[in-house]
């Protein structure tokens, strides 16, 4: 993915959102890409219980659902 020896910040940003939940174009962080992943996987494997969600991710409630707005979750 690096078009050199060394990787740079642009070789580590996520230009496009590989999921099918987001029709609009973002730009995340490596770090968001992997939160927001780790947030989309949760809500599967709890049925969509949010409450649940944040316990296992260990945030609070009202973090996980900033976070879902921040990062166009649909649940």
């Amino acid at each position: 993915m690096s078009e050199g020896d060394e990787i740079d910040g642009p070789d580590l940003s996520i230009t496009k959102a590989r999921n099918d939940e987001v029709s609009q174009d973002t730009n995340f962080t490596l770090l968001e890409g992997v939160e927001r992943n780790a947030i989309i996987e949760m809500l599967k494997e709890t049925g969509g219980n949010k409450l649940e969600t944040a316990k296992r991710l260990g945030i609070g409630r009202q973090t996980l659902y900033n976070k879902i707005k921040a990062y166009g979750i649909e649940v």
